[in-house]
C-alpha cells in the first residue's frame, strides 16, 4: 500500500500547516438555534477554510422490521477556487450484504489512479492493482464514480450539495428539516430528516483540537468546529431489488470545518453514541505517525441540554478487524475509562467488515455501527451509534 498517500478520514488530505484555529461557530444558547440566521449560513460551505465535511449515518428499519445501516459523506478539501470535492456512501442491506461507493471530480480520479500506479511500481506483478487501475481509467469501476464537470454544486450560505445523485439539503429556514439522497451500490436511499432536539456543538470556545505537539509548541493550533445531531427522525424509501421499500429510524447528521493539523491525523478514532436515557456523547482522538495520542476531544450532552467537555475517557483497544482488501488492521472495540463514561464500545455484530475506500486498495477507512455498554456518571446505561477509524497502513504487503 501507499503509506504516504495523503488521505485522512477517508478523504483527500491537503496538509494544513496552520495559520490559526478553526473558524468560529459562535457559542451561546442552543435554544431557538433552528431559527438562527448565522447558524443557517454556517451550515453552508466555508470556501475560505481548507477542510470541511458533511455526513449522515444511521440505522433504519423497513416496515416489516428488517434492519439496514448506511453512511454518506460529502467532503471539500482546499480553499477558494483551488479545492476538491468528493464523497462516499455505504450500505448494509437487511440480508447482511455490504458494499460502498466513492465519487469525486476528475482531480480525485487522478489522485486515486496515481496511488494505484505507485503501488504497481512497487509490485508490478500484482494483478489486483492492474485490474483495479484499468477499470478506473476506463470509467468502469464498481466502486468509484467520476462526477461529470459541474455536476457537484456546493453552496455558500445554506446547506445544499449535490454530487451526482448524492444530495444533502436543508429544507426549512425555521426548522431543522433536511433531505438526503445516497446513490448506494444497492439502490437509491431517499430520506427526510427531522431533528426534534438541538445539536451537540464543538464551538469556538470549545473546539475539537487537532494539532500535533510540535506545532502547538510553535503556537500553531489546529482545530475544527462542528455540530452533530444525534437522534434525528428519518423516514423515506430505499430501492432494493428494483422496488421501493419504506424505511424509518433515528440517525445522525454532522458538519465539521476548520484548519486541522495533518500531522495529528495519521490515525483517528471517533466514537458517536446515543444512550437510552436520551444523552449522547462523542469521543474524537487524533494520533501522529508514531502512534502517539495527540488530542482527546470529548463532548457529552445530557437530556436537559447540559454539556460536559472536560471529562474525556481514555481508550484501550479490545478488538480489531483485518481487511482482506487493504490489509489494514482496524481497531473495532475499546475499553473506555473516565469520570463521565466507562465501559465498552464494540462493533455491532456482523458489521466488522465496514471498510470504505476511494477505490479498491487505496484511501481506506472504517465506518460502521457500534454499541456501548457501561456506566455514565455512575449509572449503568447502554447506547448505540457509529465508530469511525482511520488506521495507518503498517502491515506487510500481501498479494490479493
Amino acid at each position: 500500500m501507499v503509506r504516504n498517500l495523503k488521505i485522512m478520514l477517508g478523504s483527500v488530505l491537503v496538509i494544513f500547516i496552520l495559520a490559526g484555529a478553526a473558524a468560529a461557530l459562535v457559542p451561546g444558547s442552543v435554544k431557538g438555534l433552528e431559527k438562527d440566521e448565522k447558524f443557517y449560513v454556517d451550515e453552508g460551505a466555508h470556501f475560505e477554510l481548507p477542510y470541511e465535511e458533511w455526513s449522515s449515518f444511521g440505522t433504519l428499519k423497513t416496515d416489516d422490521g428488517r434492519i439496514l445501516t448506511y453512511t454518506e459523506i460529502f467532503h471539500k478539501a482546499g480553499v477558494s477556487y483551488i479545492h476538491a470535492r468528493n464523497g462516499y456512501n455505504s450500505l448494509r442491506r437487511p440480508d447482511g450484504r455490504y458494499d460502498y461507493r466513492s465519487f469525486g471530480q476528475g482531480l480525485i480520479k487522478g489522485l486515486t489512479g496515481n496511488a494505484l500506479r505507485d503501488n504497481l511500481e512497487k509490485h508490478p506483478d500484482d494483478s489486483f492493482y492492474k485490474e483495479t487501475l484499468a477499470a478506473l481509467e476506463a470509467d468502469k469501476s464498481e466502486h468509484f464514480q467520476l462526477l461529470k464537470e459541474g455536476d457537484y454544486p456546493l453552496h455558500r450560505g445554506r446547506m445544499f450539495m449535490k454530487f451526482g445523485e448524492n444530495r444533502l439539503e436543508r429544507m426549512n429556514k425555521l426548522k431543522f428539516t433536511y433531505e438526503l439522497n445516497a446513490n448506494t451500490w444497492a439502490g437509491l436511499l431517499s430520506i427526510r430528516l427531522n431533528a426534534k432536539h438541538p445539536p451537540m456543538i464543538f464551538d469556538s470556545e470549545h473546539p475539537r483540537i487537532v494539532s500535533a505537539k510540535v506545532n502547538r509548541d510553535l503556537g500553531q493550533l489546529g482545530a475544527l468546529v462542528s455540530y452533530t445531531f444525534s437522534d434525528i427522525e428519518a423516514t423515506g424509501t430505499i430501492m432494493l431489488d428494483g422496488r421501493p421499500v419504506r424505511v424509518s429510524g433515528n440517525v445522525w447528521l454532522e458538519h465539521i470545518w476548520g484548519q486541522p493539523d495533518g500531522m495529528a491525523m495519521a490515525k483517528t478514532i471517533i466514537i458517536y453514541q446515543h444512550l437510552r436515557n436520551g444523552s449522547s456523547f462523542i469521543i474524537a482522538q487524533y494520533y501522529n505517525m508514531n502512534g502517539t495520542l495527540e488530542n482527546n476531544n470529548f463532548i457529552f450532552v445530557k437530556p436537559d441540554g447540559l454539556t460536559d467537555y472536560k471529562n474525556a475517557s481514555s481508550l484501550k483497544p479490545i478488538g480489531s478487524w483485518t481487511s482482506p482488501v487493504s490489509s489494514i488492521i482496524y481497531e473495532t472495540g475499546w475499553a473506555l475509562k473516565g469520570k463521565a463514561v466507562s465501559g465498552r464500545v464494540e462493533a455491532a455484530a456482523g458489521a466488522e467488515n465496514s471498510e470504505i475506500m476511494l477505490e479498491q486498495g487505496v484511501g481506506a477507512f472504517w465506518f460502521g455501527p457500534c454499541n456501548f455498554k457501561g456506566t455514565v456518571y455512575g449509572k449503568k446505561l447502554e447506547g448505540q451509534g457509529f465508530c469511525r477509524v482511520v488506521s495507518p497502513d503498517t502491515t506487510p504487503y500481501k498479494p490479493r
